[in-house]
């Protein structure tokens, strides 16, 4: 067994772990087991992209060089770096000062590797008006807008607590093309035609797949949870096809690893709105080099241990 995995959690812990309904439900989705438990028990790593209109850059890419960044090669079209320590725990003093100084003056902005892939599918175009649906804490949101400054960014987050933190993330960073509003997502007015050119939807979500950074969802996760938020998640991208123009794009984000609230929530979505169309993402152009998993056609139906009920919908008849 790994040490770092040993000294993150209790031995007897480890093997717990892998009879939760969690590890269960990565067992029934095809994932190579041993592999994936192997990378979803440890830490993440420390990881942030850098401000690229920041007149410092080139001064803060010296910085992160010099207390062990490393860029991410197979992140393309962004400046993303990783450090060679867990999230949080910077080896000293002056690395851990200099990561907060960067980021509190818009240097950088911490966030996830997997957080940056969604924005890179949207990619805004000069002159486009993107809406990013649910849009606090503002990772995504604030890279939407310096990715492209000339594209005009409409924010939305429903609740007020959150929204003070993507107002706070926007100021930090010195951006003045997004525009922050306050709406449940499934009610997102409509603007005049022929509407949004893209639509980030990155919905609420059970968040199964955060277990490297919460430990908590190890033992907290239910097969119920991810049924119990398919109807909100299908009701915010429904809206978000109606709010697209004629040709636009939306694209559907979680950070979930049950197919209820993906693969189901997209095959809804389908049928409710005929008139849009699926779409293949160039992860060879976006993602050279990353591991990915292939979307399922079909899922099974877990009950509350993770074991599987039914192997498709289809033997629910």
């Amino acid at each position: 067994m790994d040490a770092f995995m040993e000294s993150y959690f209790e031995k007897e812990t480890i093997e717990e772990m892998k009879d939760l309904p969690l590890s269960n439900l990565a067992r029934k989705i095809g994932l190579n087991f041993e592999e994936w438990f192997s990378h979803a028990v440890k830490p993440l790593p420390e990881t942030f992209r850098l401000n690229p209109h920041h007149p410092d850059k080139e001064w803060t890419q010296k910085i992160i060089e010099k207390i062990g960044g490393k860029p991410v090669v197979w992140l393309r079209d962004i400046d993303a770096w990783q450090m060679p320590w867990p999230r949080g725990k910077a080896p000293d003093e002056y690395s851990k000062l200099m990561i907060q100084e960067l980021h509190e003056g818009g240097c950088i902005t911490r966030q996830e590797l997997v957080s940056m892939m969604p924005p890179l599918v949207v990619k805004p175009q000069p002159n486009e008006l993107v809406l990013d649906s649910c849009a606090s804490p503002g990772s995504k949101t604030t890279q939407l807008a310096l990715m492209q400054p000339l594209a005009g960014i409409v924010a939305n987050e429903p609740n007020a607590g959150r929204l003070n933190m993507l107002v706070t993330n926007c100021g930090r960073l010195g951006i003045d093309n997004v525009a922050i509003i306050q709406h449940d997502g499934r009610f997102i007015s409509k603007i005049p035609p022929p509407g949004f050119d893209a639509v980030l939807c990155d919905v609420p979500c059970t968040g199964s797949a955060t277990m490297r950074k919460n430990r908590g969802v190890w033992w907290n996760w239910s097969p119920k949870d991810g049924r119990d938020l398919f109807s909100l998640q299908v009701e915010i991208v429904e809206r978000a096809c109606l709010l697209t123009r004629p040709g636009g794009r939306v694209v559907y984000s979680t950070c979930s690893m049950d197919p209820i609230e993906n693969e189901a929530v997209v095959l809804e979505i389908l049928q409710r709105c005929p008139w849009m169309k699926l779409g293949l993402i160039p992860v060879d152009d976006l993602y050279a080099g990353a591991i990915l998993h292939p979307g399922l056609n079909h899922w099974p139906i877990l009950d509350e241990s993770g074991e599987e009920v039914f192997d498709d919908f289809e033997n629910l008849a």
